[in-house]
């Protein structure tokens, strides 16, 4: 009898710590607050984030009203990068903001009309994937954002959504859904007969972001940057 009570306590203290190290391990990849977004009883409310988009936001509305030909318009991949200094030209505003998502780039247009440009090179979505929005909402925004734009006379110009590299955790999940994401971009953009530029094919390899273009997962080390700018140069110079 005293051995069976023993193996029965054995039993519940590796349960118990089985639990408690899934526990830490789910909440390290923040699994309890992605399935409750997920299911929609939550929204994404990173405060940090929340008070730097407004912040951000609030500056364009402070800038000089000047005019310029281009406009990159997107997430913290297309905020973090001087776009005149990386291409050597001087008329592209940046309207970049990190944690936005392709509902936000359209909530904000405003700050791209108010520069007046020609064209609006768009590029996002990897946002919307890690909030669990799905391809076909996003979709739905990218679609709205074409629309808008051309209806104000705004050439826009879609950029392929990032993969992730090898290194960014549940990355081949992530990159899967990045690829069904561009494709219905694709179909979109021949739709509406626009650029769709495929960074992917250059920036990534075997269906990831190449290590050397970037050095966290997600965002791009200078080198990165370059490739990109080496793609946007022909279409800026002859659009």
């Amino acid at each position: 009898m005293w051995r069976q009570k023993i193996l029965f306590k054995v039993l519940v203290l590796t349960n118990l710590v089985s639990l408690i190290f899934l526990a830490i391990i789910a909440f390290h990849y923040k699994v309890p607050q992605k399935v409750l977004m997920k299911m929609g009883i939550i929204e994404y409310n990173n405060q940090d984030v929340n008070q730097r988009y407004i912040a951000r936001d609030d500056l364009f509305s402070k800038y000089q009203q000047m005019q310029y030909r281009i406009v990159m318009l997107g997430d913290s991949i297309t905020e973090w990068i001087s776009w005149n200094e990386l291409l050597g030209i001087t008329d592209i505003a940046n309207r970049g903001i990190a944690g936005d998502t392709t509902e936000g780039f359209y909530n904000r247009l405003s700050t791209v009309y108010s520069v007046n440009p020609e064209m609006c090179f768009i590029m996002g979505g990897i946002n919307d994937i890690h909030q669990g929005i799905s391809v076909n909402e996003i979709t739905i925004s990218i679609k709205k954002l074409i629309e808008e734009l051309t209806l104000n006379g705004i050439k826009p110009i879609i950029q392929s959504t990032l993969y992730v590299s090898i290194k960014y955790p549940n990355w081949k999940k992530v990159n899967k859904i990045v690829d069904e994401l561009n494709n219905e971009i694709k179909k979109i953009c021949i739709e509406k007969d626009i650029i769709f530029m495929d960074i992917n094919a250059v920036l990534s390899i075997d269906g990831a972001l190449k290590k050397e273009n970037t050095y966290d997962g997600v965002h791009l080390t200078g080198y990165g940057y370059t490739e990109w700018g080496k793609l946007l140069k022909p279409i800026i110079e002859t659009h």
